[in-house]
């Protein structure tokens, strides 16, 4: 005889267990990219478990037995939405835009909803327990594996590549070189032009190309760079580690392979690498407790306090941002490179907007983005003369071209009305190499194969 009661609790406990799973990825990714990215996903995933077991709680008091037992079978598909809605944003992201696409796309979506809540509502309740077990064997099955797989089968990587023969060749000869690989992370390579020109300007030999991206965004393109692996379903299953299908990259199972390695960078847990000289992670300041934040969040979905405007919230949300650019690239120069030579990675969060310039558009943010990049390959140049290197080289290269439709439809710049302009609007990235002397780079045609330069 099945305990109706008991199914009733179950229920509540399945869509709390749920959302409980849902704010650990939450906080996986958090982890991983420390951009105080899921701070409001967090927070909405605490309000609709308060709600689901309220609800729950209010049916088993007020309602009919049958009642509460479907609000308890709703409360679950909220869970089993809100899990796809959280740990799979790109799905959800392409399921709304096909929704909005059409009457047809969105009648379809409508009418599948309706037949899987018909076929919840109307299932026994023996058959729902078996229905309601595999999903939570499922949910467990998902996440629980995720570290085993990592655990089993992230391989061991030494970085950046390096030819036996180079290593020996150059044991104990004792001149000093000195190599950096930076990464400007958004750049188009129509963007490129008045860096070459400050390179040449310098007396530099210079070879430049256009070149691929591999993906659309950081989290796909850095992992496939380091591995030479497909990361485009990108996704973090641990605090170091990233999984794109079998294909796994954990960054605390990288090695350098030389000991005068520096890295600094942001969004990537960089730092996990192991054996480097020097490394420097810069992250975003958690928004959570940032009132002002969440004045000018809510400020921006409905138009209250009337008291916020938008150069005050425009400030808000670029501060943290503009703050953590300014850390990475401060966190650049105090690198031993620039003294003792080796190899420095730098990952910088320019010309990647937001920019400094309140009410300005995205494009023009980002012209002045571009404009303090050249600056800084102009300083870098200089402080690479000056390191007392006998040689150097810089490798100049990108993730992903500006991705103005993206940036258009988020926060203050939706508000503004953006729309993508055509000077803006790319689909490659830049590749420069400059110094003492250059490599051949005519084979090099996509941006996962930019670390084979190390070894040229």
């Amino acid at each position: 005889m099945i305990n109706r009661n008991a199914i009733r609790l179950t229920n509540g406990l399945l869509a709390v267990a749920l959302l409980l799973i849902d704010a650990m990825g939450m906080i996986t990714r958090e982890l991983f990219h420390r951009v105080s990215g899921e701070s409001l996903n967090l927070i909405l995933c605490l309000i609709l478990g308060i709600l689901l077991v309220v609800s729950i709680l209010l049916a088993r008091r007020f309602l009919s037995e049958q009642a509460a037992n479907k609000i308890g079978r709703l409360a679950v598909l909220l869970a089993i939405g809100s899990t796809a809605a959280f740990e799979f944003p790109q799905w959800s992201a392409k399921t709304s835009d096909w929704f909005a696409s059409s009457m047809w796309s969105a009648g379809l979506i409508c009418i599948a909803i309706g037949v899987v809540t018909t076929l919840t509502l109307a299932a026994t309740d023996a058959v729902w327990c078996k229905i309601r077990s595999a999903i939570l064997v499922l949910a467990i099955v998902f996440f629980g594996s995720q570290p085993i797989r990592v655990a089993t089968l992230a391989p061991h990587i030494f970085w950046p590549p390096i030819a036996p023969e180079h290593a020996v060749a150059n044991e104990g000869v004792g001149k000093k070189s000195l190599t950096v690989f930076l990464l400007l992370d958004e750049l188009n390579a129509k963007a490129a032009a008045p860096i070459v020109a400050i390179l040449r300007e310098n007396a530099l030999q210079v070879r430049t190309k256009s070149i691929t991206p591999v993906a659309d965004g950081t989290a796909k393109v850095i992992p496939a760079m380091f591995t030479g692996k497909d990361f485009r379903d990108a996704k973090p299953c641990g605090s170091t580690a990233t999984c794109s299908g079998d294909n796994i990259l954990d960054f605390s199972r990288v090695t350098a392979s030389r000991p005068d390695v520096d890295v600094v960078g942001f969004f990537l847990p960089y730092c996990a690498i192991q054996g480097l000289r020097f490394c420097s992670r810069s992250v975003v300041a958690q928004a959570t407790m940032d009132l002002d934040r969440w004045r000018c969040a809510i400020w921006r979905r409905t138009g209250y306090p009337r008291t916020a405007t938008f150069d005050q919230c425009s400030q808000v949300f670029r501060k943290d941002w503009s703050a953590m650019t300014n850390n990475v690239v401060q966190s650049m120069w105090q690198a031993p490179a620039w003294k003792e030579g080796g190899f420095l990675f730098a990952h910088l969060p320019l010309p990647h907007p937001p920019g400094d310039t309140v009410s300005a558009s995205l494009q023009s943010q980002y012209l002045g983005n571009l404009n303090r990049s050249y600056q800084l390959v102009h300083d870098i140049v200089n402080k690479m003369r000056l390191s007392g290197a006998d040689s150097f080289r810089l490798v100049i290269f990108s993730d992903h071209p500006l991705r103005q439709s993206m940036w258009c439809n988020q926060g203050m710049y939706a508000l503004q009305g953006c729309a993508p302009t055509t000077e803006f609007e790319d689909d490659k990235v830049p590749l420069i190499v400059a110094g003492t002397s250059v490599p051949n780079i005519d084979d090099i045609v996509r941006n996962d194969q930019i670390f084979v330069l190390a070894i040229r």
